[in-house]
């Protein structure tokens, strides 16, 4: 078990690295779907920070919110062509370029189109090879499979259960070997985004997918970032509850940005503390808040990677890579893009930004106390909460 004294050693990972904005913007509504968002989350921490092989998740073949049929997240039911466009129209506004947003969108309206026809058993398989270099698109890539596996008698709703597979440093000609191995026709495909745009769904695939993935890419079948994940998120669900009660209380978007890194502070550390021990020690939760997690991570930052929806650095660095795990996800809308840690107004309410500091708990502002002795410096805070109770948080001062 991890104990406070443990969690406040000094992290083992660079503080001076600054998280950045692509991965993630603070432009969540507290009316999000709770559990849309912990899978988010969850995927995100996944990817960027774990590097899983595998991740697992649902899918819906349905009626949408606008009475048409269409693709869906399990759980905020919001059509997937819709994600699709509306990440467009944000990259076009950002001055991006949007050839991969297309070949996604297109593949997603192929995907409404032959899962109309698709029976029981039917299969789904979409390769997302990573972009040119030139671009500053990462180096891994994902071949998503997935199985029609029950169809509502009542409503014809299709559920689909679905794997990615991530693919380090593959080859357009692997891409190219494994895809004809599963459909049993030559392929011959030239460019990352030629796959994206044609998904496919059929009856006859090869009958195990992933050992051809695994002959096609080369890849492990014991895979230790799979163990380590599914050993540690089941540990962070009290701080990802916290995280997703600060959204729904419509809290500032810099004290989620801070939150969401604490978070991934403290999986980074249980990982290097896992990795220690060989995977021999099991963990328990620790029974640390989020708050105290902020203020402990509050000078530290997650490294940088490079993921699906950018890289953990500003946009100004074109690290991105290609998948469409996260790119529509909420936690896509988790950091603004323009963001820069050195800016001279403050995140959280505009004003000048000359040291002054807000509570991460109500978000009262203080003055800058740098200069104040520290036995004369706030340790409890005397705002007031949405609720007219009294504050009260501790400051680790």
């Amino acid at each position: 078990m991890i104990s406070q004294v443990e969690l406040s050693k000094a992290s083992t990972f660079d503080p001076q690295v600054p998280l950045g904005y692509d991965a993630f913007r603070p432009e969540y509504t507290p009316k999000v779907n709770p559990n849309s968002l912990r899978k988010d989350i969850e995927s995100y921490l996944g990817e960027y920070r774990f590097q899983v092989q595998k991740y697992e998740y649902e899918l819906l073949f349905g009626v949408a919110e606008d009475g048409e049929i269409h693709l869906l997240p399990i759980d905020d039911r919001e059509p997937m062509v819709a994600k699709a466009q509306r990440a467009i129209e944000r990259r076009l506004a950002e001055g991006k370029n949007i050839d991969r947003e297309e070949a996604e969108l297109k593949g997603l309206m192929e995907l409404d189109r032959r899962l109309k026809n698709a029976g029981v058993g039917d299969k789904v398989i979409w390769m997302s090879p990573p972009g040119p270099e030139l671009d500053g698109y990462g180096d891994y890539g994902f071949v998503f499979l997935g199985t029609v596996d029950q169809i509502n008698p009542y409503t014809r709703e299709k559920h689909l259960s679905m794997t990615a597979v991530r693919v380090e440093q593959p080859t357009i000609d692997q891409f190219n070997s494994a895809l004809t191995f599963l459909t049993g026709h030559e392929v011959k495909i030239d460019k990352a985004e030629n796959f994206l745009a044609d998904p496919i769904v059929a009856t006859n695939f090869w009958d195990e997918p992933e050992n051809v993935l695994v002959y096609s890419f080369n890849l492990t079948t014991i895979n230790h970032s799979d163990a380590l994940f599914k050993e540690i998120v089941p540990l962070l669900k009290p701080q990802i509850d916290e995280f997703i009660n600060l959204v729904s209380q419509g809290q500032p978007k810099a004290l989620l940005l801070k939150a969401i890194q604490a978070i991934e502070m403290y999986a980074l550390d249980l990982k290097h503390k896992l990795l220690e021990a060989e995977l021999t020690t099991s963990l328990q939760p620790t029974g640390v808040s989020l708050q105290q997690m902020i203020i402990h991570y509050q000078d530290r930052t997650p490294p940088v990677v490079a993921g699906s929806c950018g890289s953990t650095v500003s946009s100004s660095s074109g690290i991105q890579t290609s998948n469409i795990l996260n790119k529509f996800s909420t936690l896509n809308d988790l950091f603004s893009s323009g963001g820069n840690h050195e800016e001279n107004s403050c995140g959280q309410c505009g004003k000048e930004n000359d040291g002054h500091y807000h509570c991460p708990n109500c978000n009262k502002a203080y003055a800058d106390e740098n200069q104040v002795p520290q036995d004369q410096r706030t340790k409890v805070c005397n705002g007031s909460l949405p609720d007219g109770q009294l504050c009260n948080f501790k400051f680790n001062c």
